[in-house]
Order: C-alpha cells, then structure tokens, then sequence
C-alpha cells in the first residue's frame, strides 16, 4: 500500500472521477465540492510545461518531490475528471472556467506524444505503456468534447485527431496477434507480453477492455483472459482481492457479462468497508464506476 503521506496526482484525480460519479449518483453536493478542490489543487500547481509533481506531507506541510510517475496518464486523467465532472454536474461554467488548465495538461501529454500515436511514460523515460496509452486516448477523447462544448474548434479538432491516431496505434502496436492480446508496452522495437501476470499485463488487458470502444476483438480478448486469469475470490477480504474485483468488474460491465458483474457487485455489497482500506483513490473509484448506473 502507498504511505498515507504522499500526494499522486495520478490516483488523486480518478478520486476526482469517482466523487464526481458518485455525485452523479446521489445528488450529495458534498462529493461535488471535493472534487472541484481537487481539480483547483492540481490546476494551482501546474508547472510551466502542464505537469504536476507528486508531493511528501510531513508535520501538515505539502512539500512536491520535483519528480512524476508520468507525464502523459497525469495530463490525461485531469481531463477526463473535468470531463466527468462537468456531465455529472451540468455546470457549464465551473467547466468553462477549467479550460486553460485543461490545455495545460494537454500539453503534458504531448510532450512525449511520438509521430506513431502512442506516448512515452515521461520525456526522460522512453516506454511506450499500454495503460498509459489508454489514458491517453480517453482523456485527449475528453478534451476534445470539452473544447468541442466550448466553442475551441481548433483544439477540439487536433485533440479528438490525435486520440484517434493513438487509439490505432494501441491496436495496430501494441496488439500481438500471434498472442491475441495486447503486449504491456513497447520498450523501443520489442513488444513487453507476460501472459499469467496481474501487473502490467493482466490489468492492462482488463483496462484496456473497459475504457477502449467495444469491439469484436475487445469481446474475444475479454473472453480469453477471463478464461485464462479470473482471480476475483468469493468473499473480499484484502485490498489486493478489491483491486482484482474493480478491474474485472469494469471488464465485466464494458463487454457486458452481467453475470461476473454481479457477482463482484454483490461481493463488495458484503465487504468490510471498515476493515479493508483499498489502496489509492482510484480503487474507490473504479467500484463507484462499477456501481454506478
């Protein structure tokens, strides 16, 4: 589990995603309100390039460590939190009012956007990860509808042309046919496959599935890894067994197997809220996602 003193903006805006959600569910402003603190946070702390250092809290006191696990899946899932927030609330203005930052972390993710459409993990870390990829194509996707929404037709059009230039890439690079799955990266010519392992690749299958547009390859590869990898146990007694029913869970709902869907829905209605912490902001998120409508 992450120390409970450190600051990622990555998980931190999915929490914005799953509060916004969760708003979205219930109508409680309380969810609306942190949610928006956060983004206001992350756009008050943007560097001059549209990134966002990951901070230490020590003695109450925030101090940024002056270093990033990415810069592309940062840039990505801010905006898709603007995004998320702006369909649950309606809020045209508070959105509106977002737009600059919106760009700015754009800007993040193209610093390492490569001619080919898929982006390198930070400008100094030259791999090209399914996961952060799939960020890439979701939150430019998000961009674009907000710049669409606001009336910024140039940005809309190059932010929507770039996120499908990415989302061709993930399957004409990063699909490995002789596999039938995708590898977990792409690490200069040779393509990073472990087949078996929850992390990166099995994850990245089940994230990929969930947040790519459905598809009769999508439909197959969910079939093939359910059958190969399914480890979600009965009852949820860790945060590992959570982190394992969220991602199948979203898998389950994108390729619409409404049996594995219920099933996790009903074993996270029975956990021990109390007793199992999961283990960033974004696990949390992903089962409101799960449970939402």
């Amino acid at each position: 589990m992450l120390a409970n003193n450190r600051l990622v903006p990555y998980f931190a805006n999915q929490g914005a995603i799953g509060l916004c959600l969760a708003y979205g569910e219930t109508g409680d402003a309380r969810y609306l309100t942190a949610a928006y603190r956060w983004l206001d946070w992350y756009a008050a702390h943007l560097n001059a390039d549209g990134t966002v250092f990951d901070y230490t809290r020590t003695g109450g006191v925030l101090t940024s460590d002056g270093t990033y696990d990415s810069t592309d899946s940062y840039g990505a899932t801010f905006a898709s939190a603007v995004r998320t927030c702006h369909r649950a609330s309606g809020d045209d203005s508070s959105a509106r009012a977002r737009m600059p930052a919106v760009s700015r972390a754009v800007s993040a993710i193209l610093l390492t956007y490569q001619p080919d459409g898929l982006t390198f993990a930070t400008p100094t870390y030259p791999m090209k990860y399914l996961q952060d990829n799939v960020e890439v194509f979701v939150g430019l996707t998000d961009a674009a509808a907000l710049a669409t929404a606001f009336g910024s037709a140039v940005d809309a059009n190059d932010w929507a042309s770039r996120a499908h230039r990415t989302l061709q890439a993930i399957d004409g690079l990063l699909f490995v046919t002789s596999a039938s799955r995708y590898a977990w990266a792409l690490n200069g010519a040779s393509l990073e496959s472990t087949p078996g392992q929850w992390y990166p690749d099995t994850m990245g299958q089940l994230m990929a599935i969930a947040q790519l547009p459905r598809t009769s390859r999508s439909a197959s590869l969910y079939a093939s890894v359910r059958l190969q990898s399914f480890n979600v146990p009965a009852s949820l007694t860790s945060d590992l067994d959570a982190e394992y029913a969220d991602w199948w869970g979203l898998a389950a709902k994108a390729a619409g197997d409404a049996t594995t869907v219920a099933s996790i829905t009903s074993a996270f209605e029975a956990m021990n809220w109390t007793g199992v912490l999961l283990r960033t902001p974004a696990d949390y998120a992903r089962v409101i996602e799960l449970l939402a409508r």
